[in-house]
């Protein structure tokens, strides 16, 4: 039966000692309820049945709609001591009757009956009794909810009116007094049950805020508000108590296990702040592993009260809630602490997480996997399904991502598997309630049904930094700077990495976090102290070497990731760049390399008969980093192999050349900013760009291979390799001196290293290398904030790059005929200008105006303005905006040119249309001044172009 549907509501509500209550409803709406089970044989009441049913619940004189609002009343008695999932049943089905009275009691006050305003066809029944009626969820919370039951509301009344009934102001007379008396049930029910107060909070910030700051550490309220709904239920059997206390235990632990001298680490219990999350349901049209489209939905601040409210709905033991955040944002640690808060008398909860259990298992043999390893063999899952028959069963799958990596086969469709899990153990009595946990960008990798409920988890905002600090600052003696730590907001907005900087701040003597410290300055710092860490753990003289090798096996890792075009790599991956590279590791695996600082996520998941492990930074940039000082590092290698000796010599580029042969560095632009960083701090940058002048001199006769030959993170091809090589060590100059074109003195040699761009990088390497640079006062410069897509963008960047001024008008001009797209340049403002002038003269565009920079010729300027002029002529009344910005430019090139007044006033009077500004311009037109004042008092009352002035 379903609760959603009032048909469903009524025999759940009517079953065992309420049967007579169901039995007087029953007759009073004419028999169809109990019929329900004679329909199902084939014998289904007749149109005319169904339609007594629902005047039953209209007509004024029927005590149908007193039957059942008692019901929803007497909520209290009937859910007292009931089981969880009993519970929800109940209660769920008392808010159908309370959807469905708000219509019915609004229908009888307007007394359409009398009125002859009614019909009835064979579809009413079924919206009325059939339809699920929307009930507040994680996805939906109270506010939310409200709107989906107007709408309910609005199908089932568009069906009740007749043609007779135009009189009737649908909105005023129903929908409005409906959707009243639907809150004020609501709130009825909600003070006589507790889950109901819990829905009425769902996702509204502002009935929670004030809230917050008392019940945010390790989802206290979780704990609170259900222990205090689900009071007085039988203590849990063995084999649940046994889970229970494994759950349990999580609380006690420290936030970070391992040790480190002179710090203290909160426990769980104290240091776990809950992160703010934005909801959404998955559906046609949803994003969910795009940030922006989750960014325009709201933020709220109450997670705890999220996920407690899930879990007392129906939808809950029917689809999973799929919880995404990136790494390092805490899902695990939440679902540890969730499974610690869940009160053990309702809910049994089984936490498994996927990367220790068999990854292309069913569902039914992960979880007993991960029960017999939380319990050492004390617990099996059909056991414990008896054991726990009062409780609702949670289950929280945690690391989907991971299983996806190791898994052998396919398993895109893991959540319809869950949801198939859930309704066969629906079908045995024993319900369970999912929660699965993903990385945000794996969701598109997903199968996500229809329906199921998506939270995203976001990243610390200042408060929560705040709190974080100060919990914190309790153990460690206040040694943690909250603005310091704030400067730094692309670290400490995420928990874990907030943890890394509270560890090298407070346990690195002379560390500090102040906003002055550089970004390279920073990640240098803290990766060289998390080096020594693990470096102090081998005992031996040259701790400095071990520091460094270290950090080069971190770099080799971010290497292997970005030549393969990934933001992870497998161990077998690691394991073979590093045999290759340093000679140091076995070619078949990279474990115990990197995997042990824990700024590095290790993903894994178990599988017959070994794991497999795969590693990804928590911060992007931490990869990126690394990146840029080991390419730096190499260089100064080549350089002095070039340069070192008494004389030159050919310079031993093999090992940069193994590095730079696959993907332009232009991909990652962070690794480019921090080049530009390290940089100027080098003592040796001078002989840095004199060898990366020799290397691009000399890249077209390379051969490939050499010592590294071996090293190949991607399939062989030779013409990508040198045209990502060439697009490498130009980026590296512009890095490094500035500029680029000193090391092309033929100007030919130039325009074939960027065709051989086009021709042999993949599409996405050329685009961001030729969005990467730029040319300015007769040079190509590194531009690292330009952010346009591609396509006709980057062919034009192309030709600017080469100086074909010929092609780039082409394609200028063309991009505005046809794209309607423009490129704004301080260069070449005229062509800029008249690249959209002159389709919006055809009605084929709208533009922008730019002020033209300085040293523009001013016969350009009056070129611009007579096109303007002409403009304005062309352009209807239809578009007044536009005219008046036009006008606005007009006026803004006065000083070098005359724009025609005439046409300016009369463009402003056809445009304004009224009001006082017309009557000013009107009194500016007509008072007599000189042209100069008619000039300065319009650009008064309209304003400058909001540009940069020439």
């Amino acid at each position: 039966m379903r609760p959603l549907t009032l048909e469903g509501a009524l025999k759940i509500l009517g079953a065992g000692p309420e049967h007579r209550w169901l039995t007087l409803l029953d007759k009073a709406l004419g028999g169809v309820i109990l019929a329900g089970g004679v329909a199902a044989l084939g014998a289904a009441p007749p149109v005319a049945a169904l339609g007594a049913a629902v005047f039953a619940l209209v007509d004024q004189k029927n005590e149908a709609l007193g039957l059942l609002r008692s019901m929803a009343g007497r909520i209290d008695e009937l859910v007292a001591g009931r089981r969880p999932q009993d519970r929800v049943q109940l209660i769920t089905a008392a808010h159908t009757t309370i959807v469905v009275a708000a219509v019915g009691d609004t229908l009888r006050a307007t007394d359409l009956i009398g009125r002859k305003a009614l019909s009835v066809d064979g579809s009413l029944y079924d919206r009325l009794f059939r339809y699920e009626a929307p009930a507040p969820s994680a996805q939906f919370g109270f506010a939310e909810n409200k709107t989906r039951v107007r709408l309910w509301h609005t199908e089932v009344f568009s069906g009740l009116l007749t043609e007779v009934s135009r009189a009737v102001d649908p909105v005023r007379e129903v929908l409005d007094p409906a959707a009243a008396r639907y809150e004020t049930y609501f709130l009825e029910l909600a003070a006589k049950v507790p889950d109901v107060r819990v829905w009425a909070l769902l996702n509204d910030g502002a009935a929670t805020r004030e809230q917050l700051a008392a019940g945010t550490a390790a989802l206290g309220r979780v704990e609170t508000v259900l222990t205090a709904v689900l009071a007085g239920l039988p203590a849990p059997g063995t084999q649940a108590a046994a889970v229970a206390r494994h759950n349990r235990a999580v609380l006690g632990r420290e936030i970070f296990t391992e040790s480190s001298a002179g710090l203290a680490f909160p426990r769980v219990e104290d240091g776990y702040v809950n992160p703010a999350y934005r909801v959404a349901e998955a559906g046609p049209g949803a994003r969910p592993a795009d940030e922006q489209w989750w960014q325009d939905r709201p933020c709220h601040p109450d997670l705890d009260v999220t996920l407690a409210g899930h879990l007392l709905t129906v939808p809950a033991t029917q689809r999973p809630l799929v919880l995404l955040g990136h790494p390092g944002a805490g899902k695990s640690t939440l679902t540890e602490v969730l499974a610690a808060r869940l009160p053990a008398d309702a809910f049994t909860t089984v936490r498994v997480p996927l990367r220790d259990v068999a990854a292309d298992a069913p569902v039914y043999d992960q979880v007993a996997q991960a029960l017999r390893h939380a319990t050492n063999g004390r617990v099996e899952w059909p056991r414990l399904a008896e054991d726990s028959a009062g409780t609702l069963r949670v289950l929280l799958l945690d690391g989907l991502d991971e299983l996806l990596q190791a898994s052998t086969g396919d398993r895109s469709g893991y959540l319809r598997q869950v949801m198939e899990f859930q309704r066969i153990e629906a079908e045995q009595q024993r319900p369970v309630a999912v929660v699965v946990t993903a990385r945000t960008l794996v969701a598109d990798r997903l199968d996500i049904p229809p329906g199921t409920p998506l939270v995203k988890l976001e990243p610390f905002d200042d408060d929560r930094i705040a709190q974080w600090v100060t919990i914190w600052n309790r153990y460690n003696a206040g040694t943690l700077d909250l603005a310091e730590v704030l400067s730094h907001r692309d670290l400490s907005e995420q928990p874990l990495l907030l943890l890394m900087l509270a560890v090298y701040a407070t346990g690195s003597p002379g560390a500090a976090l102040g906003p002055e410290l550089s970004q390279a300055d920073l990640y240098e710092r803290l990766l060289t102290r998390f080096a020594r860490r693990e470096a102090e753990k081998t005992p031996g003289r040259d701790l400095d070497a071990r520091i460094e090798g270290h950090l080069n096996n971190l770099s080799i890792a971010a290497l292997g990731m970005f030549n393969r075009g990934r933001q992870d790599i497998s161990d077998v991956d690691l394991g073979a760049d590093l045999h290759t590279l340093t000679g140091t590791a076995a070619a078949g695996s990279g474990r115990h390399v990197v995997g042990q600082f824990f700024f590095v996520h290790t993903s894994q998941a178990r599988e017959t008969p070994a794991r497999r492990q795969r590693y990804e930074f928590l911060h992007a940039t931490f990869g990126e980093y690394l990146i840029a000082r080991r390419v730096l590092t190499e260089l100064a290698d080549v350089a002095d192999s070039a340069f070192g000796g008494r004389r030159d010599r050919d310079p031993d580029d093999d090992l940069l050349f193994a590095l730079l042969s696959h993907s332009s560095l232009a991909v990652r632009s962070p690794v480019l900013q921090f080049l530009i960083q390290l940089a100027p701090a080098r003592d040796d940058r001078a002989d840095l760009v004199r060898v990366i002048d020799v290397l691009i001199a000399g890249h077209r006769h390379r051969e490939p291979g050499g010592h590294y030959r071996s090293y190949q993170p991607v399939p062989v091809d030779q013409v990508r390799a040198v045209a990502a090589w060439s697009a490498n060590l130009v980026l590296l100059r512009a890095a490094v001196a500035g500029a680029v074109l000193p090391a092309f003195p033929d100007a030919r040699a130039w325009e074939s290293t960027v065709a051989l761009w086009r021709a042999g990088l993949p599409p996405a390497d050329w685009h961001a290398t030729v969005r990467s640079l730029d040319r300015r006062g007769g040079d190509i410069v590194l531009d690292l904030a330009r952010t346009e897509g591609g396509g006709p963008y980057t062919e034009f960047h192309a030709t600017r790059l080469i100086s074909d001024l010929d092609a780039e008008n082409r394609l200028r001009y063309g991009m505005g005929v046809v794209d309607q797209e423009f490129f704004h340049d301080d260069e070449n403002w005229r062509d800029m200008m008249r690249s959209w002038i002159l389709p919006a003269l055809a009605g084929e565009s709208q533009g922008f105006v730019f002020l033209p920079p300085y040293g523009v010729p001013d016969h350009q300027v009056v070129e611009i303005t007579r096109l303007l002029e002409r403009l304005l002529v062309c352009t209807g009344s239809d578009m007044p905006g536009s005219r008046l910005v036009y006008v606005q430019m007009l006026l803004s090139l006065a000083p070098v040119c005359d724009p025609d007044l005439d046409l300016v006033f009369a463009t402003l009077e056809d445009s304004l249309r009224g009001g006082q500004e017309l009557a000013d311009v009107r009194a500016l037109r007509d008072g007599g001044g000189s042209y100069a004042d008619q000039v300065h008092g319009l650009r008064r009352m309209l304003g400058e172009v909001p540009t940069t002035p020439r």
